[in-house]
């Protein structure tokens, strides 16, 4: 009687021990650990790391923008202009790599227009930005980037 007990238990407890791995990676989602891994398997150089949700990260680095989403990638071919990098194109997101000073110093908004209607954010002077917005799809954004400082200035404006 005892053997059977075993017999029906042992497979029990692996379901409910796959069960729980199964769950804990989806509440749990993409690890520090796992981005560090596919960094060094990209051997990706001077690598910043933003999330853009709990299962989607931006990995920007010189010139090159990566979208990591634990068993997937993409790496897209970026557009630099004017001193900012437009990169890991995807439907609703795009990442900016910015190093146009104008920008870095004096916007504190910035505009994306896309069939003539204007979607508006706060800008602090980060170098990495994720736009989210779901008007974004790829491959054609047809999208127009707009930095203005505090006066309403225009200080960077282009359309891809």
């Amino acid at each position: 009687m005892k053997k059977v007990i075993y017999i029906l238990l042992i497979p029990i407890i692996v379901l409910v021990v796959l069960l729980v791995q199964y769950y804990t990676d989806i509440i749990i989602g993409i690890t520090n650990e796992d981005i560090a891994k596919f960094i060094k398997q990209h051997n990706i150089q001077d690598a910043y790391v933003k999330e853009a949700d709990a299962n989607k990260y931006f990995i920007f680095s010189k010139k090159r923008v990566f979208v990591y989403e634990g068993d997937k990638y993409s790496e897209t071919k970026d557009i630099v202009k004017n001193d900012i990098t437009f990169g890991g194109l995807q439907k609703g997101n795009v990442g900016l790599m910015i190093e146009n000073e104008d920008v870095l110093q004096d916007a504190n908004m910035y505009t994306i227009t896309i069939d003539q209607e204007p979607q508006y954010y706060e800008y602090s002077g980060e170098k990495y930005v994720i736009v989210q917005d779901e008007r974004i799809w790829n491959p054609t954004p047809e999208l127009t980037l707009r930095f203005t400082d505090r006066l309403g200035n225009i200080l960077y404006e282009e359309t891809l």
